[in-house]
C-alpha cells in the first residue's frame, strides 16, 4: 500500500472529523485554574474574566486568550497478532500501560511527530502509519490540565524495539488484545484506541 507522510493516502483525516474532533476535545476541559491569569499580561490589571471553557479575556484592555485543546498522536503498534505497550515511566498513569506517542510540536504534522516521538522514545523508524479514528483526552501537567485530541495511528512491527528512553518509559512488553483490562490502560484515548484498533481489524475488547 501507498504511504504519504508515513500514512496510506485511503487513509489521510478529513479536515471535518480533525476539526470536530477539536471542538469536542475542547468542551472537555475540565480543571485549569481561574488563577492562571490572575493579572493580565497585556496591561497587568486584575480583571481577567474566564468564560468557563476556553477563553479569558481582560475587562480592561481587552486582551484575550483561547485556550484550545492540543493535539496529541499515539500508535497501536502490532506484532505476530499482539500490541506493544509501553509501561509510562513518569506522572501522570505511572506505571500504566500506553500506547507510545506524544505531543505535537509547533511546525509538525501529525505524521511527523509520530515518527519523531517513536524513534525518541523506542528508536523505531521506516513504519507505514495507518490511520485508526480520534479521541478525546485531557492531560495533567504541573496543575495544569491540558484538553488534547488525541490522532490514532497504527502500524504493523517487524522486529520489537530494544531501545527505550527511560525518562518516558520503565518498559514495555507484548499483549493480546482480549488480555488487556481498562484498568490496566493510562487514559481514555487508550481504551478509545483499543477499540477502534478492534473494530477495524476484527479483534475482540472486553
Amino acid at each position: 500500500m501507498a504511504c504519504r507522510d508515513g500514512v496510506p493516502s485511503s487513509k489521510q483525516p478529513t479536515r471535518a472529523s480533525l476539526r470536530n474532533a477539536l471542538i469536542f476535545a475542547t468542551s472537555s476541559f475540565i480543571k485549569t485554574r481561574l488563577s492562571m491569569f490572575k493579572y493580565c499580561p497585556n496591561c497587568s490589571s486584575e480583571t481577567v474574566e474566564f468564560d468557563g471553557l476556553k477563553k479569558y479575556e481582560c475587562a480592561s484592555c481587552g486582551w484575550t486568550f483561547y485556550r484550545n485543546a492540543a493535539t496529541a498522536v499515539m500508535a497501536v503498534l502490532r506484532y505476530q497478532g499482539k500490541i506493544l505497550f509501553a509501561i509510562r515511566a513518569k506522572a501522570p498513569a505511572l506505571g500504566k500501560l500506553d500506547c507510545p506517542g506524544g505531543f505535537v510540536d509547533p511546525g509538525e504534522n501529525a505524521e511527523t511527530a509520530l515518527a519523531r516521538e517513536l524513534q525518541e522514545e523506542l528508536g523505531l523508524s521506516g513504519l507505514c502509519y495507518e490511520f485508526l479514528g480520534t479521541a478525546i483526552n485531557s492531560y495533567e501537567y504541573k496543575n495544569i490540565v491540558y484538553p488534547t485530541c488525541d490522532l490514532i495511528f497504527t502500524a504493523e512491527l517487524e522486529k520489537i524495539p530494544h531501545e527505550i528512553d527511560p525518562s518516558e518509559i520503565s518498559g514495555i512488553g507484548l499483549l493480546a488484545l482480549e488480555d488487556v483490562q481498562d484498568s490496566e490502560l493510562s487514559f481514555p484515548s487508550v481504551q478509545k484506541a483499543l477499540q477502534l484498533y478492534a473494530a477495524r481489524f476484527g479483534n475482540s475488547k472486553p
